[in-house]
């Protein structure tokens, strides 16, 4: 004899399937496109990682006077106004949204175009020379010793933009701007291309 399945549990068991369905549909450009996003591993390939060629290092040791790292036991540190390291992505289209952001804290005086900066750069790519060039850029607010002080908690800076026609790679880059001194600490950077909310709603089905 048949035992029938008892109505409560067919009620959730399709919402509970389609809610499986969805997660593992889930597209991977929801997720963190960096590698080496939390800066644990060493630097040096700018495909792969961060870019170790232009003045930016990575260190386990907090500089004197910062805050403990808020993430892991590694970050990169710039302290000259000529810093700048970056990563690149090819897996992009025109009109794909970029959004990068990392922590950050600053020891570096306000004004004159000061600080340490997130810059998205959208480039035109010839896949035969290996060529580019700078279509547009978009950058984040300067980190400073007024908004992201050495001493206190790391803050988040965020810049996004969409890509624009032409547009073949886009470049993450970190770098420091202006003359005045001062060093800058970034930690936990999440780049994403189209990211979207997921909202999932499971609702009862009558039996």
């Amino acid at each position: 004899q048949k035992q029938k399945v008892p109505g409560t549990f067919k009620r959730y068991l399709v919402p509970f399937g389609v809610l499986l369905l969805c997660l593992w549909a889930v597209p991977s450009a929801f997720a963190n496109v960096l590698g080496n996003p939390g800066f644990e591993e060493s630097i040096g390939d700018s495909a792969l990682s961060w870019d170790n060629t232009n003045g930016t290092v990575q260190t386990t040791a907090v500089p004197a006077g910062f805050t403990a790292f808020p993430e892991g036991r590694a970050a990169i540190v710039q302290d000259a106004t000529s810093d700048f390291t970056f990563q690149i992505q090819k897996n992009i289209q025109p009109g794909d949204l970029v959004v990068f952001s990392a922590l950050a804290i600053s020891s570096v005086a306000a004004g004159g175009g000061s600080g340490g900066q997130l810059r998205i750069e959208f480039k035109q790519y010839d896949l035969t020379t290996g060529v580019d060039f700078l279509i547009r850029d978009a950058t984040s607010d300067l980190i400073t010793s007024t908004n992201a002080p050495s001493t206190g908690a790391y803050v988040r800076f965020t810049v996004s933009a969409p890509a624009p026609p032409g547009t073949g790679l886009v470049v993450f880059t970190i770098r420091r701007q202006g003359a005045n001194a001062g060093t800058v600490v970034y930690d936990d950077a999440n780049g994403e291309i189209n990211p979207v909310a997921l909202n999932i709603t499971a609702s009862k089905t009558s039996v």
